[in-house]
């Protein structure tokens, strides 16, 4: 097989930097929140953690103070900056649903993102932020 040169070449190994910042990151990451970090992204000072859902994302984020200091151990430039998206790698925002005008409006969330807020919920020492998890994961079911 021969080997990519050019543009190429330069693509694949911008991905494979990319997937091994995004391994060593995942590495540092708590066991539950691991397998939903979609990816990682250094650029001009930045790190970016994209999860795979809002609810993950919200997690990850009341665990930062941990996980930067336990970034500063790897072996990559200092980031100046830390963000913590839900959504796919490279989107520049996250997708909006499509509704029509004629469907109920009013909020409802499928079992798993009930069941996301509800685990963060466990998670959460304030009292009132608690229990206000707690009533939005027990908003009726969306209809999908």
């Amino acid at each position: 097989m021969r080997q990519a040169q050019g543009p190429l070449a330069q693509l694949i190994d911008i991905a494979g930097r990319q997937n091994s910042l995004t391994m060593r990151v995942r590495d540092r990451l708590p066991g539950p929140l691991a397998p939903h970090c979609l990816g990682v992204e250094f650029h001009e000072g930045k790190l970016r953690i994209t999860m795979d859902s809002p609810a993950w994302a919200t997690r990850l984020r009341y665990l930062l103070p941990q996980l930067e200091s336990s970034l500063k151990q790897l072996p990559m430039p200092a980031a100046q900056s830390l963000e913590v998206r839900a959504g796919r790698t490279g989107d520049k925002a996250p997708a909006a649903r499509p509704t029509s005008s004629t469907e109920d409006q009013g909020p409802g969330l499928s079992a798993d993102s009930r069941e996301h807020i509800r685990q963060a919920a466990r998670g959460i020492r304030d009292p009132e932020l608690r229990q206000a998890f707690e009533r939005l994961a027990g908003l009726k079911a969306s209809r999908s």
